[in-house]
């Protein structure tokens, strides 16, 4: 019997089993990593055990800390998603997405923040050397809370079980 959608199903389970170019980490209000996945560990060059139990803020120099600290306490007082860019370490441009996590009562508990490498994009240089496998969507830039919801609920749900 003749397989007529097996090129599409190889293509999307490929995709499915590269691991994202983004670096997604559920923190705990306070910045503790809770869950990272394996882009994290390649991004800071520590081991998950290492990484794990570590406040985020520890990974970065005092004053981007400080102002990371901020955007934290600011997500989980709001209760809403939080956006910006920054430049880190090697002059690497990454588009940053925090999330809360809410309890039964809409405390939030927890974080999810998502940071995608963007440099490539605003240098105009074409896609950034960490890019993912997944082919582009029509007008997709960096991370959009609204739009790409779905993809980083599931994600985050992945890094919650």
């Amino acid at each position: 019997m003749p397989r007529t959608n097996s090129g599409r199903a190889r293509r999307r389970l490929g995709r499915s089993l590269t691991p994202p170019s983004e670096i997604i980490v559920l923190l705990d209000r306070d910045g503790r990593l809770i869950e990272i996945n394996e882009t994290t560990t390649r991004r800071f060059a520590r081991s998950r055990e290492d990484l794990i139990d570590r406040n985020i803020f520890q990974l970065f120099p005092p004053d981007e800390a400080a102002a990371y600290a901020a955007r934290l306490r600011d997500v989980v007082a709001s209760g809403r998603p939080a956006r910006f860019e920054d430049a880190w370490k090697g002059g690497r441009l990454y588009d940053v997405v925090l999330y809360p996590a809410a309890d039964e009562r809409g405390n939030v508990i927890r974080v999810a923040a998502i940071a995608r490498d963007v440099t490539g994009k605003k240098r105009g240089g074409g896609r950034p050397a960490e890019a993912d496998a997944r082919p582009e969507r029509a007008g997709e830039g960096a991370l959009d809370p609204v739009r790409d919801i779905t993809d980083h609920r599931t994600a985050i749900g992945d890094l919650t079980r």
